[in-house]
């Protein structure tokens, strides 16, 4: 590939950036061997080579049991001015992803000059990811969008016209109404993506207002699983947040905090430096799982048989805690007879772990006091998600770790309206007739329906479908506002093929991209760098409300609170905010703590004091008022209220022909550092930490294919075919090959992955475990 050179320390071939030769090129002086050094290595080489050569050859490795680092802290201020820039400095929110870390904003003579973390948060201590240092090159990328604009051209030909906001506005809410009125109210859909602090929220209450459905692109198969299962069986979300600072064993399950939730890898490594044992489940060796004392290579979509597993031998060997399980746990009986299918021989069969390491994890866990657990996105893409996160919000209810300290807690945000407050949502307006229309409702009652634990979407794949052929009835125009469907979804074909067949596409965004291209009205985002939030996320706390403020501005960009409650004007929506504005809005989704905006910055946000066993005044917020094992919810929906094995739709398993033909498992969405979804390709200094996508497979596997490290291959499914480039590596199973998610083109993953097979009731499609065949690339 033109611009490739393969790195004299590892002899892979990588991309050297043009603006770095550029860039170092300028920076070098006559020491040209430093320059020419650099650029012969690759950018996993590099770091060595450099410590190796400021502090010699001689690097040993770290011993397990290290001094946790003193970290710099300092008081929190909302803003000051940094004495030796001049600069002023704000204190702020990073929402580059969805973590919303504590961040400090320099800022001088109109510009952003940097972002660094905050060191006086207790949350992130101080430090940011690459993500989040980076913010300044999103905020100044050449890809911004700065105005809203028309298309003038064929849909994505990409010409556009500037035009003023009041044009774009009233452009877009004339279409709506003209599509309205011809087809039905249920012709014009909404979208959005990963959640930023409270924005996404506010689109339901936009589209409540409206009288609208919307779709996320990420809830089925992000967060709406473990939520739905938290809810269902302990009435909250604390499996969501696990207390580090003073746990005696870590349970890690289906997440990399390295990758995705850097500000609760501080707290994790701090604990596990501190010797705090750490079991890991993941089917890949990565930087979380590479520190584990006990590592589970579960085969993928196996999760639920592997948490039976754990039941099995802590319910067998009475190793749960049966005071708080007799006092406030309903349905251990039943449990306790689905647990004892699921013997050690049947679930080292399913999940490939042996069962001397599943007994050795659960012993640890189980006889641990306290122990916490925390689990992500890996097991919500399976064939049963629900069932996957039955199993693993079971474990700290059966051990006695629900709301101590050390253990698993339940937020504690004390009036804050959010999601779940029927008068910041409306909810209430989805009437019986509106909710029948919502696509997915009869299917999936638990992401479509007024049976969703937090506000119900219309199901993905469903929602392509009707866009194409209009059954139930025609849909042809859709409000896109932060995502990017042309890349984010699985079966890429028909979602660019549905998209192109709408009539009329509003597109919100920061930058350029190619959804964005397909939009007749394109309007302006601000970053988190350019707009005020206030935000309680339980990702970054479970006690906290943070704020962000606007260090500068960008040519006409506005809000996204503003942005749709101008259109909710034009479209007759009532019980929206006037636009001028943001903070009427946070000041009335704090009214019920007492605090105001402005009280917020003046105090650079609030913590609420710890307290726990909260359970113990009013019981759990279930049915029963208490942990149901057995839920009743799901009683109440005719199905299997209990966890169970479902092999995925496509394995050597459930499908033995496909898999001669196709005989490797493909997993893919596993979370990238550098990149935060489909967002960072574009930004330059991030690019160069990954320029292409690296797929993931074992040496013996490689061999046998006639591939090499670094070579170009393609990956092939039934539903067509991607390219990647092949990283060797000893940490992943000789069946399985792991493919990162969401980059474009021909590095696609969803260009290769099926959407039509979904889990029951929360619709979710299998990411995780679906068949694949790979090959070098002629």
């Amino acid at each position: 590939m033109p611009g490739d050179t393969v790195c004299k320390k590892c002899g892979t071939s990588w991309i050297v950036p043009k603006n770095l030769k550029d860039i170092l090129s300028k920076a070098r002086s006559s020491r040209s061997e430093c320059y020419n050094e650099l650029l012969s290595l690759c950018p996993k080489c590099r770091p060595q080579a450099f410590g190796e050569r400021t502090i010699g050859e001689d690097l040993k490795k770290v011993p397990r049991r290290w001094r946790i680092p003193r970290r710099r802290v300092e008081e929190r201020k909302p803003v000051k001015t940094d004495q030796r820039s001049g600069a002023r400095v704000y204190k702020s929110q990073c929402y580059i992803c969805n973590s919303g870390c504590d961040a400090l904003v320099f800022e001088k003579d109109g510009k952003v000059i940097k972002v660094e973390g905050d060191p006086s948060s207790p949350i992130t201590k101080g430090t940011l990811c690459c993500k989040g240092l980076a913010s300044k090159e999103q905020l100044y990328n050449k890809d911004r969008i700065l105005y809203p604009m028309k298309r003038i051209g064929q849909r994505g030909e990409g010409r556009w016209q500037r035009i003023s906001w009041d044009e774009a506005l009233d452009t877009a809410a004339e279409r709506f109404k003209g599509i309205e009125k011809k087809y039905g109210p249920d012709s014009i859909v909404l979208a959005t993506g990963t959640k930023r602090g409270t924005w996404p929220d506010y689109l339901m209450r936009f589209a409540n207002a409206w009288g609208k459905q919307w779709t996320s692109t990420g809830w089925a198969q992000c967060a709406l699983p473990r939520l739905s299962a938290g809810g269902m069986v302990l009435g909250g979300s604390a499996a969501e947040c696990p207390d580090f600072s003073k746990t005696a064993c870590i349970l890690v399950w289906g997440a990399n905090p390295t990758n995705n939730w850097p500000h609760k890898a501080v707290h994790l490594m701090d604990a596990w430096s501190a010797g705090v044992p750490m079991i890991v489940v993941d089917p890949e060796l990565r930087e979380t799982s590479s520190k584990a004392d006990i590592w589970l290579q579960l085969r993928p979509g196996t999760d639920a048989a592997l948490g039976l597993g754990f039941i099995n031998v802590i319910i067998g060997e009475g190793l749960y805690d049966k005071e708080f399980v007799e006092k406030w746990c309903i349905g251990f009986d039943e449990l306790k007879a689905r647990a004892e299918e699921y013997d050690l021989d049947r679930v080292e069969k399913i999940t490939w772990v042996p069962k001397a390491k599943i007994r050795e994890a659960a012993r640890l866990y189980a006889t641990s006091k306290p122990a916490c657990m925390m689990h992500s996105v890996g097991i919500e893409q399976n064939a049963d998600t629900i069932s996957s996160c039955l199993a693993t919000v079971m474990l700290p209810a059966l051990t006695g770790n629900l709301d101590i300290p050390g253990g698993n807690l339940f937020p504690m945000f004390q009036g804050m309206r959010g999601r779940d407050d029927t008068d910041y949502t409306l909810k209430h307006l989805i009437t019986p007739e509106r909710e029948k229309n919502i696509l997915g409702a009869a299917q999936y009652p638990l992401l479509s329906s007024n049976e969703c634990m937090l506000y119900p979407t219309s199901h993905n794949s469903t929602l392509w479908k009707t866009m194409l052929d209009g059954e139930p009835y025609p849909v042809k125009g859709i409000y896109i506002h932060g995502t990017h469907l042309a890349v984010n979804v699985a079966n890429t074909q028909q979602v660019t093929a549905a998209l192109r067949a709408l009539e009329f596409i509003v597109v919100v965004d920061i930058l350029m991209n190619s959804t964005a291209e397909l939009a007749d009205i394109l309007l302006p985002a601000a970053t988190w760098l350019e707009r005020d939030e206030v935000a309680c996320h339980i990702q970054a706390s479970y006690n906290a409300i943070q704020i962000g403020q606007a260090a500068v501005r960008q040519g006409e960009c506005r809000s996204n609170y503003a942005i749709m409650n101008g259109l909710a004007k034009r479209l007759g929506a009532e019980n929206m905010f006037p636009p001028e504005s943001d903070e009427p809005f946070f000041d009335f989704m704090l009214e019920k703590t007492g605090l105001t905006w402005k009280i917020l910055k003046e105090k650079g946000g609030h913590t609420f004091p710890d307290l726990f066993r909260k359970y113990e005044k009013n019981g759990f917020n279930t049915p029963s008022r208490k942990v149901e094992l057995v839920s009743s919810k799901m009683k109440g929906l005719g199905v299997d209220p209990l966890p169970a094995h479902r092999e995925p739709s496509e394995s050597p398993i459930n499908t033995p022909e496909l898999a001669k033909e196709y005989p490797l498992i493909i997993t893919t969405g596993g979370r990238l550092s550098m990149y935060r979804h489909s967002e960072g390709r574009n930004i330059e200094i991030l690019r160069e930490l990954m320029p292409r996508p690296l797929m993931s497979i074992h040496p013996a596997t490689a061999q046998g294919l006639g591939i090499k490290d670094g070579e170009e291959v393609v990956v092939e499914t039934p539903r067509g075919s991607m390219e990647a480039w092949a990283n060797l590596t000893e940490g992943i199973h000789p069946g399985v090959v792991q493919l990162p998610s969401h980059w474009s083109g021909m590095n696609n993953v969803n260009l290769v992955m099926d959407n039509q097979r979904c889990a029951p009731l929360v619709g979710s499609t299998e990411l995780r475990c679906q068949l694949c065949r790979v090959k070098r690339k002629e």
